[in-house]
């Protein structure tokens, strides 16, 4: 099992351009295996917008779908283990 927490900064979007706010971003991460499956879950919480909470949860039984979760942004990705 592998669990972390992440904090940055929130980022918006203006005239095609990111533009980062002052609104703190935090991320918990946890990872475990179970039965041959994989579980990822990612909890976001933004300062100062507490209507825009996201939980997460991706449950896999094969890697092919790390590359699609990495690009999305989802962190910590490359602490699944390949066994």
């Amino acid at each position: 099992m592998f669990s972390t927490t992440h904090e940055s900064f929130d980022a918006d979007v203006k005239d095609n351009e990111i533009i980062q706010t002052p609104n703190k971003l935090r991320q918990e991460v946890a990872i475990w295996k179970n039965r041959g499956l994989v579980y990822y879950y990612c909890e976001t919480k933004i300062d100062n917008k507490p209507d825009e909470y996201r939980c997460n949860l991706f449950v896999f039984k094969d890697k092919e779908w790390k590359d699609l979760l990495k690009g999305s942004g989802y962190p910590d990705l490359d602490k699944i283990s390949q066994n």
